[in-house]
């Protein structure tokens, strides 16, 4: 392995202990609806994914809802497959947007993208595996402002992260490089 591999290993490594911090961190902090979270999170898995990419961004979410599920004792139950299926859905959403929407949405754009595959992923899964109904998607205009506040709050936590470390080719607004 060479010095650039193990260096990228090591802060992969670093960034995925800070995501399953947040996820674990979220999970404990009271909020209006039981169900809801602001899936700070998922900031880094842009951060990943505007660094190296879907791959590892991949990585770390299997990785972040494997310990989170094991940390909070919620290994294998409904809410660990709520979290691995959002977090994938939403860390592919955020590589797509990336890679040809980046112009146009810039970082809290991205994120917003994130937050509404997320939430329609989890939806999805709660109809199909748990309900076998489609009820669940009446709750789907709440899910939406819910997704708009969130991808607003980590799309910004990711930016003020990636202004710290520039390089990244993603612009911070639309239209400013």
């Amino acid at each position: 392995m060479n010095r650039q591999a193990i260096h990228k290993l090591a802060l992969l490594s670093l960034l995925t202990a800070a995501a399953g911090v947040l996820f674990v961190f979220e999970s404990l902090v009271p909020l209006p609806l039981p169900w809801m979270r602001l899936g700070l999170a998922n900031a880094v898995t842009l951060i990943v994914i505007v660094w190296w990419g879907v791959k590892e961004a991949t990585l770390l979410v299997i990785a972040r809802a494997f310990i989170g599920g094991l940390l909070l004792g919620r290994f294998l139950d409904p809410g660990f497959f709520l979290a691995l299926g959002g977090g994938v859905a939403s860390a592919w959403m955020m590589a797509f947007v990336v890679r040809f929407f980046s112009r146009i949405w810039g970082c809290v754009g991205i994120s917003i993208w994130g937050a509404l595959a997320k939430n329609a992923a989890q939806l999805s899964l709660v109809s199909l595996l748990y309900m076998r109904s489609t009820a669940v998607f009446n709750m789907a205009g709440i899910f939406i402002i819910l997704s708009l506040a969130a991808g607003l709050l980590t799309g910004l936590a990711a930016l003020f992260f990636l202004r710290r470390f520039p390089g990244s080719g993603i612009p911070f607004f639309p239209g400013r490089p």
